[in-house]
């Protein structure tokens, strides 16, 4: 993401990259499927989905700013975004997690 807007090369690269998982595992070839990362498997598809959120968001305002007759510029930002998975405790002790979300901070 580049000055408060996502990149169409980001977003292509990253495509780019699941496509290639993807004939990886479609392959079926155990040696092959063996060399993944779990940054290609996981981590593109986190990377993929949160761009296109912002991609999504950015282009709504703008939508919703043309149609109000004024011009949205989200601001630039720092900030870290991650998966969070859910804990659940029992006496303040963790005893499972589930799938979470998007963390943002």
């Amino acid at each position: 993401m580049a000055g408060g807007s996502v990149s169409p090369k980001a977003l292509t690269d990253v495509q780019a990259r699941l496509e290639s998982t993807k004939t990886t595992l479609e392959s079926q070839d155990q040696a092959i499927i063996a060399g993944l990362t779990r940054e290609e498997i996981l981590g593109d598809m986190f990377h993929a989905g949160t761009l296109g959120y912002f991609a999504e968001y950015s282009a709504l305002a703008h939508m919703m700013g043309l149609a109000q007759g004024n011009h949205t510029q989200p601001a630039t930002s720092v900030g870290t975004y991650g998966y969070v998975p859910r804990a659940n405790y029992l006496f303040g002790f963790p005893r499972s997690i589930e799938p979470g979300g998007v963390g943002c901070s």
